[in-house]
């Protein structure tokens, strides 16, 4: 396979991005290849044999918690990175302290949200509770999110695989216990909750006695802060616009055509889901003063998108049919979702490359513009369009970066 790739790409080998990327991201690589296979077994599994009401009330309900986390402080995870990745790795120990108080005002809106929803959506008892359960732990779910970036930071990306691993093997246990054994939602999202802070304090404790830099600096942290506080502005209206999709879906047409939904744009979303973290390790070789971004690994990600996105076209209408047949009707939210992967490889890479350098005019522009324009499109597109016009505004989203990204294309130092 080596000596194919070399055959047809023979300079390959010789650029530093890729070079970067090949070397560092076979970890995060696995991981997501394990998660695919996986969660497509999963998927098939409530698919199959749950119904639509029930697939529907579970994804709807943990996509409400990740919809919040934007009040989670989100921006300080990349500042760390860059932070370690540069030699100051105390600055994991004041990412925590500043993630907790600020995702604790997170939990409490959660919880208002789940008592509001109760009374002026639909009064679901399983709802209700289940959202609250995640409420409680959310704090504790946001920081502990840290140590991948700290990891990250040092470059130890083994570790993390490995963390990420037993982390996932817990989380699917118990999404197994809860399709086969117990449909319980509220015990599965107290047993979920319980099991994973146990280990995740573990892993915390880990990666706090890999710290070197014992002194704490505080010119070095208020520069960090303030680095994750614009990330964080940066990145407010972007949460919430990538996530308000699935609550919409959820409230407005009902958990049975969440779980369509979902299940139609599952194969082009969980592409998406294998680019992100696969050149997140991009982050830590960009964060360096002398990195640069190659011509040929662009015209690579370029190509590999459009391939990329041809081959969605093509497996989906078979995979829905082999694997989903109950589904098949949802074959065309996967075709119109198919257009994201089109754009994702170039936006995720330029997205850390502009982040590792903090170029922050560029990150703010390119997050808050095409944001507030997705957003003020989601209703009048939901109106003319549907569900497709959902879809459409999130297309926007990822096109208005791209337009940015090119438009400050002078402050991209290339080799």
């Amino acid at each position: 396979m080596k000596k194919f790739i070399k055959q047809l790409f023979p300079n390959l080998s010789e650029d530093g991005d890729i070079r970067f990327l090949y070397k560092n991201s076979r970890y995060k690589l696995f991981y997501e290849i394990i998660f695919f296979i996986v969660s497509f077994f999963i998927t098939w599994c409530f698919g199959n044999l749950t119904s639509p009401e029930f697939y529907g009330t579970y994804l709807f309900i943990i996509n409400i918690v990740i919809f919040f986390s934007f009040l989670s402080f989100a921006g300080i995870e990349q500042s760390l990175t860059q932070s370690v990745a540069n030699g100051y790795d105390y600055f994991f120990i004041t990412a925590i302290k500043k993630k907790l108080i600020y995702s604790f005002f997170g939990g409490v809106i959660i919880f208002i949200f789940a008592v509001l929803y109760a009374l002026l959506v639909e009064f679901n008892y399983v709802i209700l509770v289940s959202i609250i359960i995640s409420g409680l732990f959310f704090p504790f779910t946001s920081v502990f999110n840290l140590y991948h970036f700290f990891l990250d930071g040092k470059g130890d990306f083994k570790r993390d695989l490995i963390f990420r691993l037993i982390t996932y093997t817990i989380t699917s246990v118990l999404l197994l216990i809860l399709i086969f054994i117990s449909r319980n939602l509220i015990l599965h999202f107290i047993l979920l909750r319980g099991a994973l802070f146990c280990f995740n304090i573990y892993f915390m404790r880990y990666c706090l006695k890999r710290i070197e830099v014992h002194e704490q600096d505080e010119l070095l942290d208020k520069k960090a802060i303030k680095y994750g506080l614009s990330l964080t502005s940066y990145s407010f209206i972007t949460l919430i616009s990538l996530n308000i999709n699935n609550i919409i879906i959820g409230s407005y047409f009902g958990p049975s055509v969440l779980a369509f939904y979902s299940i139609g744009k599952g194969l082009a979303n969980k592409a998406n889901t294998l680019i992100k973290p696969s050149f997140s390790v991009l982050l830590t070789k960009y964060s360096k003063k002398e990195a640069k971004i190659s011509k040929k690994f662009i015209g690579f990600l370029i190509l590999g998108s459009i391939l990329l996105f041809f081959m969605l076209i093509i497996v989906l209408p078979f995979y829905l049919q082999f694997f989903f047949p109950e589904y098949i009707g949802s074959l065309n939210y996967g075709i119109a979702y198919s257009f994201i992967p089109l754009l994702m490889p170039i936006v995720v890479v330029l997205g850390y490359y502009f982040r590792g350098k903090a170029y922050k005019k560029v990150i703010r522009n390119a997050q808050i513009i095409p944001d507030i324009i997705s957003l003020t499109l989601i209703y009048p597109l939901l109106l003319l369009f549907g569900i497709y016009g959902l879809i459409l505004s999130e297309f926007l989203r990822y096109l208005g970066r791209i337009i940015i990204y090119i438009f400050y294309k002078k402050s991209i130092e290339l080799e």
